[in-house]
């Protein structure tokens, strides 16, 4: 089996308490969670879990769903792929080398692309400028709180196009 991993889309590296199999907020996935996708696992049935051991389907290896307490090496790798995924010390390439082991003893054969990413396509100008603007608001709301005259006051006056009058 193969698996594909957008690096644009996988969820890594947070901690494990932020980590879930697809996170709703940003549509994020954690290499678990991308496993679950490409065995047609419905992602109504992942959302915002941290986990497999709450999803009952067949359609998991048996490797995902043992116990770890379990003396084979493959029962252990679930925690394995886990901790790979969500630490917060780990380079990516230290994490995509631990997870393609995990993976390959499992017979799964992982690749990481860096996929499409949609500021790459025709919408980037609408988007920046959509950004742009509520980068505005936000440094119009701050100013209030800045002292003026300030450093800091000046540089935000001057990112929103006003004048340090």
């Amino acid at each position: 089996m193969k698996l594909t991993i957008n690096r644009k889309e996988w969820l890594r590296g947070e901690g494990n308490d932020k980590s879930k199999l697809l996170r709703s907020t940003d549509g994020k996935r954690c290499c678990i969670g991308i496993l679950a996708q490409t065995l047609g696992i419905e992602d109504s049935k992942i959302k915002d879990l941290s986990g497999v051991g709450q999803i009952e389907d067949p359609r998991w290896p048996e490797w995902c769903t043992e116990m770890i307490t379990d003396a084979d090496r493959k029962s252990q790798d679930i925690g394995l792929a886990y901790q790979f995924n969500d630490s917060q010390v780990l380079t990516d390439e230290q994490r995509e080398t631990g997870l393609s082991e995990v993976f390959a003893r499992n017979d799964i054969q992982v690749e990481f692309t860096d996929g499409v990413d949609l500021e790459d396509g025709p919408e980037v100008e609408i988007i920046q400028r959509e950004r742009i603007i509520r980068l505005e608001n936000i440094l119009k709301d701050c100013l209030p709180f800045l002292v003026p005259g300030s450093k800091v006051y000046r540089n935000t006056v001057r990112l929103i196009g006003g004048s340090d009058a």
